[in-house]
């Protein structure tokens, strides 16, 4: 499919009564029914997570198998929904589609797409529905079975130029800046995002970034430090769409993450 002419389909869209809205966010089929006292709400998937649409408040419905939703009841139902988006609640082990090596003393940055979230809202504000456009699966991370965490799982092409990482308005591009400052290669094959711990942007063309993170390795043992780096988002025209999921102090990740990388001869 052709890229999208406009990638943003988050905004409050009013309704009229008995009608239908339709929006197709990458792989995500969503529609909206407003009736006299209650909303409808209806979604479903297509097969390729990477599809590239962004079709929004269509009045023609396409068919599709619906698998999830709900009905919104009110005393008398609100002339608008809200759509926001928002980032994964758990976070995101990424593997590149090929390993990457850094040297001794080498820096880089990889530039790494995760899925967004859709979320509608009505108007308390709160999320009546909170789903990811594209569903990743599920992965623990961690060196047993008893130490670690239920995360999601991605694959990434993990560009370092940022003008190849692409763009999608079904995903949100991280910048992941890596120094290797221990005496040895730095083999990279996998990355732990702490992605509900990251803010959500839209750039001047409404096109989805998070705040950078900074990952410096420090140790030959392969010790991680970890800290959220808000350099990526100085820019003037960018918004602000959502604040972290899970905000930490000082913009440090706590309990410094360790096997976040291979180590090349480890």
């Amino acid at each position: 499919m052709a890229d999208i002419e406009s990638p943003r389909w988050w905004g409050l869209f009013p309704q009229e009564v008995r009608t239908q809205r339709y929006w197709g966010v990458g792989p995500l089929n969503f529609i909206a029914e407003r009736r006299a006292g209650e909303w409808l709400l209806s979604y479903g998937r297509e097969a390729d997570p990477l599809l590239k649409r962004c079709i929004v408040a269509a009045a023609e419905i396409p068919e599709f198998v619906d698998i999830g939703g709900g009905r919104i009841a009110f005393r008398q139902a609100p002339d608008a929904l809200e759509l926001r988006a928002g980032l994964a609640d758990r976070p995101v082990v990424v593997r590149p589609d090929q390993a990457l090596t850094i040297p001794a003393g080498e820096r880089i940055t990889l530039y790494v797409s995760t899925a967004a979230w859709l979320q509608v809202v009505f108007a308390d504000g709160l999320p009546v529905l909170d789903l990811p456009i594209s569903r990743p699966p599920d992965t623990w991370f961690g060196p047993d079975t008893r130490h670690g965490e239920l995360c999601y799982a991605s694959r990434s092409r993990a560009k370092i130029d940022a003008q190849d990482a692409g763009h999608w308005a079904s995903r949100a591009i991280t910048p992941v800046r890596v120094r290797n400052s221990s005496g040895r290669p730095l083999l990279i094959d996998q990355i732990k995002l702490p992605i509900p711990s990251l803010e959500l942007y839209a750039d001047g063309n409404d096109y989805l970034w998070t705040d950078a993170v900074l990952m410096e390795c420090t140790q030959d043992s392969g010790t991680v430090n970890v800290r959220i780096d808000s350099r990526e988002r100085s820019r003037e025209d960018w918004t602000r769409l959502a604040k972290a999921r899970v905000p930490v102090v000082d913009r440090r990740i706590p309990n410094a993450f360790a096997l976040l990388f291979g180590q090349e001869g480890a």
